[in-house]
């Protein structure tokens, strides 16, 4: 993920295609039914995890941001939910279920259990980068094209 303002990266083409075309709620649910759940990806710090103080010392300090428990069980509801990190996975897991008791499955780091998240009843914890149909990241740059992306992420005049 880049870094600039908060957003939202659309990588499923035919969702990215119903949204720019402001399709009809019917067409969107006809895409997006319980039987083909989209895949949602969460970052954990600044999007779950308040992170006010950075990395840290790499420990997990502030509560959940308002909202994000709430959040994700609302997004889980219509799709599977993996939450990414570069934090230790196990250490993630523990401390979301702490929070919300949700029903968690984490990665160890460095092992591969899936190349696709489509489990709408547990949250997956991973460090890595899963296919799926929108990024929630609170340093994402939305992609257009490359004049557009070099503008938001260099200095002026370069």
């Amino acid at each position: 993920m880049g870094f600039g303002s908060a957003g939202l990266t659309f990588f499923d083409p035919v969702a990215r295609a119903l949204i720019e075309a402001d399709a009809s709620a019917e067409i969107k649910e006809r895409t997006h039914t319980k039987e083909a759940p989209m895949t949602i990806a969460v970052d954990f710090d600044g999007v779950i995890h308040a992170y006010s103080r950075g990395w840290h010392d790499g420990s997990i300090y502030d509560p959940p941001l308002p909202g994000a428990l709430e959040g994700l069980r609302a997004l889980m509801q219509h799709d599977a939910v993996f939450v990414f990190t570069s934090r230790n996975t196990e250490q993630v897991a523990n401390w979301l279920f702490e929070q919300g008791e949700f029903n968690i499955t984490w990665e160890p780091p460095g092992e591969t259990n899936c190349e696709f998240w489509n489990d709408r009843d547990r949250i997956l914890i991973t460090n890595r980068k899963l296919p799926a149909t929108a990024y929630l990241d609170d340093r994402a740059v939305r992609f257009a094209n490359w004049d557009q992306a070099l503008a938001d992420l260099l200095p002026a005049g370069n």
